[in-house]
């Protein structure tokens, strides 16, 4: 996945993916990660292996939510607490 992260609000720390650079607002900066699927685990998860090449903060967690599969128990992106 290739694009761009720009943080839409400093005081919480929270960022958003854009596939194309915004127009509008704060800087966004580059960022690309690879992911290889290892695997299903218990309750209808996945466990993946991320190849960030980038480091840009909650890249990760910011990329995994746009691609529709946020990390479990990270309530700040998406995902539902268990």
């Amino acid at each position: 996945l290739t694009g761009f992260i720009q943080c839409v609000d400093r005081k919480v720390g929270k960022y958003v993916f854009c596939s194309e650079r915004p127009d509008v607002g704060e800087e966004a900066k580059d960022a690309a990660t690879e992911f290889e699927f290892l695997g299903d685990a218990e309750g209808g998860e996945s466990v993946v292996r991320c190849y960030p090449a980038t480091g840009r903060t909650h890249q990760i967690r910011v990329h995994l939510l746009h691609l529709g599969y946020p990390i479990a128990n990270d309530s700040c992106y998406g995902g539902e607490l268990r």
